[in-house]
């Protein structure tokens, strides 16, 4: 009885050193990527791109306080999408995009443990810190950019206790979010979680489903906004048949690099570096994949590209979707399963 009850307490000794440690690494994780943030952010200022450089993130500060106004006068049915607005109203820009780096900090710290806890051949390891570390990633993390949040509402429902409830709130901050909830779910939820999608699209987007049922009736009719360095092709020439080709090809084209070779920018080459990674993450890690997880992957990325009004656009569509979910699948995690909405979570 003795040595039983003494095996028992070191049982218990040992399962409260390993959760110390964890707690220890993830706070190590954590620190680490906020001291990678600031540099970024450094050198950034450095060579001129301030916290404006984007057209979203001077949106956001300029009509934060109307636009959160108006939401508070409409009600609560219309926070979905504009959430972003409120936020930061509620803690001003520089508190805002604190907050962003925070929230990336906290899902590279998720991810970290994710990938330390599996066994994965050195290459395979130093190809999935390269896309967890990406510095268009970590880019978005110091900008006022509703695509942190994303990132992290995704990480939590790849990664954590709870599995797809943690992906909801994406949805606060962008439609987009109801792409990313589509194509995160097992294959087999694929009409049932799309249905959902399109319901939620209908009740809450309505200029969103405005867009969607005409680019699906009449092509994309958008007016497509390029930057100077973006050369890479639409295939708008074919009218409706190009949105098709372009959803074909636009996914092949990010998660390849490929496109680098069209659009040489200096500008692009750290998104294209992310299509590098993963080519050789796919090659090194081809017995550990979730092929049925990359296939989903690709399917999100058709959608994103049918209603991009550009290639530029289409990366900040698709990037938060791609860098999370291909993690997950590189390291072998299996899709969400649909009873995890409700809290349950499943071996993977």
């Amino acid at each position: 009885m003795k040595f039983a009850s003494f095996i028992d307490d070191l049982a218990i000794q040992i399962r409260g050193f390993q959760k110390r440690a964890l707690g220890r690494a993830f706070a190590f994780y954590l620190l680490f990527s906020l001291a990678a943030l600031a540099l970024l952010h450094f050198v950034e200022m450095s060579v001129g791109i301030d916290k404006r450089t984007h057209i979203d993130s001077a949106t956001y500060a300029e009509l934060s306080e109307q636009q959160c106004a108006d939401i508070q006068s409409r009600g609560l049915l219309s926070l979905p999408g504009n959430a972003m607005y409120c936020v930061v109203d509620l803690v001003g820009e520089h508190g805002a995009i604190l907050l962003n780096a925070l929230m990336v900090a906290g899902s590279t710290a998720l991810l970290l443990q994710a990938i330390f806890s599996r066994q994965l051949p050195l290459l395979g390891l130093i190809t999935v810190l390269l896309i967890a570390f990406a510095p268009y990633r970590y880019h978005l993390g110091i900008h006022l950019l509703k695509d942190s949040y994303i990132q992290f509402f995704a990480t939590l429902a790849l990664f954590w206790r709870g599995g797809a409830l943690w992906s909801l709130p994406m949805i606060l901050f962008s439609p987009r979010g109801l792409v990313y909830i589509v194509f995160s779910f097992r294959a087999k939820y694929l009409l049932a979680t799309a249905f959902l999608a399109l319901l939620s699209l209908y009740l809450f987007f309505p200029g969103y489903w405005s867009t969607l049922m005409s680019v699906l009736t009449k092509g994309n009719t958008l007016q497509f906004v390029f930057q100077e360095y973006d050369q890479v092709p639409t295939f708008r020439e074919f009218n409706m048949l190009g949105d098709w080709i372009r959803a074909l090809v636009w996914p092949l084209f990010l998660l390849s690099g490929f496109f680098i070779f069209i659009s040489p920018a200096p500008l692009f080459f750290p998104i294209a570096l992310i299509g590098f990674t993963t080519l050789l993450g796919l090659w090194t890690l081809r017995r550990k994949v979730n092929w049925e997880l990359i296939g989903l992957i690709y399917l999100g990325l058709a959608v994103f590209a049918l209603i991009a009004p550009g290639f530029t656009g289409y990366t900040r569509y698709a990037y938060p979707f791609v860098t999370v979910v291909l993690i997950a699948a590189l390291i072998g995690l299996k899709p969400l399963q649909l009873s995890e909405i409700f809290g349950r979570t499943s071996v993977r």
